[in-house]
Formats: C-alpha cells, structure tokens, sequence
C-alpha cells in the first residue's frame, strides 16, 4: 500500500492530541509506542509498553539504536517496510505481537513512520498508540471505535490509490 499525496497532506495532521509531557499519557492502559525518538522518551519515562517499534533513524537521519530501546526486555522481531509504504507483513506482525504474551520490539528495516496506522488498526479498543510529531511532541491516540474508522479508511484509501 502506497501513500497518495492526498494522504500525505492529510497524517501531516495528528491523530491523536500533541503532548510535550509524558505526564499526560495514561499509564493504566496499554501502550504502543512508534517511532525511535516516542519510543526511547517513553521508556525513559519508565512506560512499559506492550509493543515499540523502531527503525534507528529519526526524521531522514540515521542514529542507531538507542540503549534504551535495545535493552528493553522484550521479544526483538524485524519487519521490512520501505518508505512511503505500509507492508501487509506489518499488520501481520503487530497482531501476532500484541495477541501474544509478553512486550514486543519491533525493528523496521526500511522506515516506520506509517505503521502507526497499523499499530492503530491492530491495536485493542482501549489501549493508547504513542508516535512523534516532529518539531511538536508526542501524539497520544487514545484506540477507540472512531480512531480505527478513521484510520481504516485511510488504509483503504492507500491500498486504492485514490
């Protein structure tokens, strides 16, 4: 599935509410975080998140893999997904992760900045998605049934090109 430029224009907006404290995120509910700069902000924090996904760069700039992230106790899984896209192997991954047990980490070999469209479409009513807005803070997507409708339909109209 490839992202249109009306669809580009349109996750330029957040999904959730823009927070520049962790403070603000809930702590009770389960949490995904996307993203290497969310996911390290949130482990620092002392979050626990059920699944973080990260691909070692920030905005186009390679960084590594963060100490915090790689010393998360967790299950390491790799995933392919090229820029500008959302691999269906993505969706597949994240639902295996978040039915199983225990905390997940997942590497992106490409780029992750989409599969937060994914983590929110796998993700169980209730539990909180966590990705960076760049220049702004942490945007907190509380999973309920409006956000996956919203973001279905983003998918479906990523996989018809329209």
């Amino acid at each position: 599935m490839e992202l249109t430029p009306r669809l580009r224009e349109e996750l330029k907006k957040p999904l959730g509410d823009v927070v520049t404290e962790t403070s603000k995120i809930p702590v009770d509910a389960p949490l995904i975080c996307v993203g290497d700069t969310a996911s390290d902000t949130m482990l620092s924090a002392g979050y626990k998140p059920k699944l973080l996904v990260y691909d070692g760069r920030t905005g186009r700039h390679e960084i590594g893999v963060s100490e915090t992230i790689s010393s998360y106790d967790a299950v390491e899984r790799t995933v392919a997904n090229p820029p500008g896209k959302l691999e269906e192997g993505v969706f597949e991954l994240f639902r295996e992760v978040l039915d199983g047990g225990g905390p997940g980490r997942v590497y992106v070999e490409g780029e992750e900045d989409l599969t937060a469209l994914a983590a929110i479409r796998e993700a169980a009513v209730g539990s909180v998605v966590v990705y960076g807005q760049p220049g702004e803070g942490l945007v907190v997507v509380d999973v309920n049934e409006k956000t996956k409708n919203r973001v279905n339909k983003i998918i479906e109209d990523m996989e018809d090109g329209s």
